[in-house]
């Protein structure tokens, strides 16, 4: 802190011990001083990327002149210094701001304005502190040195009727503002926050979701400098599924709680979470997972991840569809169980106009690899049929 005191200060402070009642001779008691901190009303809550606005004062209550006195202010890191009045007489410290003054602005029933202009970059409760003191004059009274704020800083978005960098206004159009527009959100727009996520974290390529399984399918949901994930997603209103409806699919944390950890190696903390894998209307012919959820501010989320999904228990009594099938040729692999008398799957191949190009039959207990080239426009549809139809369960899976 001593460095950023400057000449001119430490010159005050040299006339006053010269001229004051340290001198040589004075009498009576050493003088003393009541310094105290305090913030005021400026800055209570706040927005991620956008200026805010904090007052801290330094007062003397007296009864004498504080020759020379210090406010030091703590502001926690995600509240970003932008910068500080009186420049002259404050600097920034490490996470500290640095204020000296002299007896003659610290006069008895004196207080001193302190302005920091702050840039949160994330959201959350941050609290500051200021700490009143002096190195040369004594103050018996310390209750009242220190002062804390509580600062609420909340995600940018239509919360506050604006559309931010990473948010998506839904139904688009004239009424909408577009992705990263400045200006303000229409009423009849439902501005949800884009968030990245990570399915099967521990894979390097697209992750395969076996759906067979009766395990679970771990994801993390990404934290970025503006979105700190575990402290902002209500974890118990987030839903994992077919990107058609996430809310269909599993809105239950299998194990009931969450857990951080640094998928990606950023250096942030992101959001553990796991589902199970046939509750979430994943299908075969699904190439992405999504999740959507609500902020512990109440904004709505959502977001997606690139799948392979392979095997499929497809109950009988409907078809099941894959239209325009990616890779093509597409290959499948069919196994009608063996306690199903009289039961026989069927895979048929359609060209655009609806027309059958292939068909193949598996009776049950067998297992058979079949591959087609579907027509641009077709589509592969898996069906049972015979005896037992709608009754018994086959499996698929698509290689």
């Amino acid at each position: 802190m001593w460095p950023l005191i400057t000449r001119r200060l430490w010159g005050s402070l040299l006339a006053w011990v010269l001229t004051a009642g340290l001198a040589e001779g004075s009498v009576g008691p050493p003088p003393t001083v009541d310094l105290g901190a305090q913030f005021g009303s400026n800055g209570s809550t706040g927005v991620v990327g956008q200026p805010l606005l904090v007052d801290a004062h330094i007062n003397n209550l007296g009864p004498n002149s504080a020759p020379f006195a210090l406010l030091v202010i703590r502001v926690p890191s995600p509240l970003s210094l932008s910068s500080v009045t009186p420049a002259g007489s404050c600097a920034p410290s490490g996470g500290e701001v640095v204020c000296a003054f002299t007896f003659s602005s610290l006069s008895a029933g004196a207080t001193v304005p302190v302005f920091l202009t702050l840039l949160p970059t994330a959201a959350g409760m941050f609290t500051l502190s200021a700490i009143a003191s002096s190195p040369v004059i004594s103050d018996p009274n310390l209750a009242n040195n220190t002062a804390h704020k509580d600062i609420m800083i909340t995600a940018a978005g239509c919360g506050n009727n604006r559309i931010e960098p990473g948010e998506l206004c839904d139904p688009p159009g004239s009424a909408c503002l577009s992705e990263g527009d400045p200006g303000i959100c229409s009423s009849d727009c439902n501005c949800t926050l884009s968030v990245s996520i990570n399915i099967q974290p521990d894979n390097r390529d697209v992750s395969t979701i076996n759906l067979e399984s009766n395990g679970v399918i771990p994801l993390a949901i990404l934290s970025t400098a503006t979105f700190d994930a575990p402290a902002m997603v209500a974890f118990d209103t987030v839903c994992f599924g077919s990107p058609t409806d996430p809310t269909r699919g599993d809105c239950t944390e299998a194990h009931g709680k969450y857990h951080g950890g640094d998928v990606n190696g950023d250096g942030r903390l992101d959001l553990m979470l796991h589902f199970n894998t046939q509750e979430t209307n994943i299908g075969l012919g699904d190439t992405q997972a999504c999740v959507n959820g609500m902020t512990v501010d109440g904004r709505e989320f959502g977001g997606c991840d690139s799948i392979r999904a392979s095997g499929r228990r497809l109950s009988c009594g409907r078809d099941h569809a894959f239209p325009n099938p990616d890779p093509n040729p597409v290959v499948f692999v069919i196994s009608l169980t063996d306690d199903c008398p009289g039961e026989v799957s069927e895979i048929q191949v359609l060209d655009a106009d609806g027309d059958i190009v292939l068909r193949r039959l598996v009776e049950d207990g067998q297992t058979e690899q079949v591959s087609a080239e579907v027509p641009a426009g077709g589509e592969v549809v898996l069906r049972c049929i015979g005896d037992g139809a709608g009754s018994c369960p086959f499996v698929v899976r698509r290689q």
